[in-house]
């Protein structure tokens, strides 16, 4: 049966209209139990826009440094058009984590409290 038709019979059965992407790659990530959450996944799609779900990067309260770090990685990810060439930027993805990382510093004219500071 072809995704058309599956499609169709499930609007049908349900009453309710459907939406179906095409991907290139999908990554589901892991649960406790180890299999992978339906809803926390990302993966790019035939178009070659990337689909993100259930990641930080989505979230408004995620720290700068988290979301630079997660959107470089992704427009890293977003030029592999199959699971051949996912594999061969892999390295690039992660020199992309490991230079973002290294780079962000607490800005100047933001100081941490000193230990002792905190202390009641």
């Amino acid at each position: 049966m072809n995704k058309i038709l599956i499609k169709e019979a499930v609007e049908k059965e349900t009453g309710m209209l459907t939406q179906m992407d095409t991907y290139d790659w999908i990554t589901f990530l892991p649960m406790s139990d180890g299999t992978g959450a339906y809803n926390r996944y990302f993966g790019r799609l035939n178009t070659g826009k990337m689909k993100i779900r259930g990641v930080m990067v989505r979230k408004g309260d995620t720290p700068e440094y988290v979301n630079k770090m997660q959107q470089e990685v992704f427009e890293v990810l977003a030029e592999a058009r199959s699971l051949e060439e996912l594999r061969r930027i892999e390295p690039k993805a992660r020199e992309s984590t490991r230079n973002t990382w290294t780079s962000w510093t607490v800005p100047k004219s933001r100081s941490w409290p000193s230990p002792a500071g905190l202390a009641g």
